[in-house]
């Protein structure tokens, strides 16, 4: 697969996906970048947070969705980045939102701030044996 393959140019839909491509790698290094456990592992994390936002004191059933879809037979890589997008395309619909309004706020927000903070949080996360160690 080229890289052009690999990094299309989402702008007609609202979304630099380069740009933030490049922001990881700049930040975090190719290395980190390129780890597809990396980048599921972010976005497990980045699930239960918003999973967090709507049920902050359910831990015990977050645990059993990981466990419901552990138990589970893999799924397809195509298929499962679609549904995860119609699933925030449902939660940006219910609350009044829009995902590429508010993927671009993120972006704007992340390239305002040093570097410096972000690769603490990865050392943290590292640390606890969460993540890998950024170059």
């Amino acid at each position: 697969m080229t890289d052009e393959e690999k990094s299309p140019d989402w702008k007609g839909y609202g979304i630099d996906q380069a740009v933030v491509e490049q922001w990881v790698r700049t930040t975090f290094g190719d290395k980190m970048f390129e780890s597809k456990e990396e980048r599921a592992a972010r976005v497990l994390e980045e699930a239960v947070e918003l999973y967090q936002v709507f049920a902050p004191g359910n831990r015990a059933k977050a645990h059993k969705i990981v466990d419901m879809v552990f138990d589970k037979k893999v799924g397809e890589l195509h298929n499962e980045i679609g549904g995860l997008i119609v699933t925030l395309l449902a939660v940006c619909g219910n609350e009044g939102l829009r995902l590429d309004e508010m993927a671009n706020k993120e972006i704007t927000r992340i390239k305002s701030l040093p570097g410096d903070g972000f690769r603490k949080k990865q050392r943290d996360k590292a640390d606890l044996g969460v993540s890998m160690r950024a170059e």
